[in-house]
């Protein structure tokens, strides 16, 4: 998205990846293989819901690594709506502007002991995504099929996963 606004926009992009919760070493097996980093994991963090375990009996958001990452997007966040730049005097690690040839995100995560935000580069591919899914063996391909054909197709993000799996291009993003 970000390659395709870059050109028509007058103000710099930033983009984020909260990791929190994709790695079974920090978070019970259990909970990564039915949450893990689940899409919209960071809106709790928004705001102080991420107090508010989503399940009792497992320490998600019940830790000082959950309020760590809560305070931090948080004073990120604030720092951009008011501002317009998201980086405050008391961060750890500045967020970069997304720009084309230097594709920063800022990656919020964390271990058994603690929250941590750190700098990186997006690299992304969608060769990658492909291999990556194509090799998942929790799904069965009649469902992968599915779901490449019904649920993922004609997404705004979606351009290319429908070249690759031979769906009909969304007129509106043609």
């Amino acid at each position: 998205m970000a390659e395709r606004l870059y050109p028509h926009l007058n103000t710099p992009i930033y983009i984020g990846r909260f990791n929190y919760g994709h790695d079974a070493k920090h978070f019970s097996e259990e909970f990564v293989q039915r949450y893990g980093a689940v899409h919209g994991v960071y809106l709790p963090f928004l705001s102080d819901q991420y107090k508010t375990p989503w399940k009792r009996g497992n320490d998600f958001f019940e830790h000082t690594r959950a309020e760590y990452l809560g305070t931090q997007f948080f004073n990120y966040i604030a720092q951009f709506m008011k501002q317009g730049n998201p980086n405050f005097d008391a961060e750890e690690t500045p967020w970069q502007a997304w720009v084309p040839d230097n594709q920063y995100e800022l990656i919020s995560d964390g271990d058994r002991n603690r929250g941590y935000v750190k700098a990186g580069v997006n690299q992304f591919s969608y060769d990658d995504l492909f291999v990556q899914y194509e090799a998942e063996k929790s799904v069965s391909k009649e469902h992968k099929s599915i779901i490449a054909s019904r649920v993922l197709n004609g997404r705004w993000f979606g351009r290319e996963w429908d070249a690759h799996y031979g769906n009909p291009p969304d007129p509106v993003l043609r």
